[in-house]
């Protein structure tokens, strides 16, 4: 589950930041506000559809694509995203 805690190049063990956050970050400000995580309204998804592709790599493993599959169930059961494969 903590795979990425000791990963050098995360914050909080999941979070890719911009050099400008790790700078925020590291002065003690708030990384992981609203807008600083990119949790802004100009950047909706229209129609809140997220329109995917899974790469062939995945499509030849059936435990991966029932993961991702699980991933988008659980984020359209929980949210009002709805994933359309393209």
């Amino acid at each position: 589950e903590n795979i990425g805690v000791g990963n050098p190049d995360l914050f909080e063990g999941d979070m890719t930041l911009t050099a400008e956050q790790r700078a925020a970050a590291m002065a003690g400000q708030d990384v992981d506000a609203p807008a600083s995580r990119g949790a802004i309204r100009r950047g909706l998804w229209p129609g809140g559809v997220l329109v995917y592709e899974i790469d062939s790599s995945f499509r030849r493993s059936s435990s991966a694509m029932n993961a991702i599959r699980s991933g988008m169930k659980m984020w359209s059961d929980n949210t009002c995203i709805t994933f359309r494969e393209r």
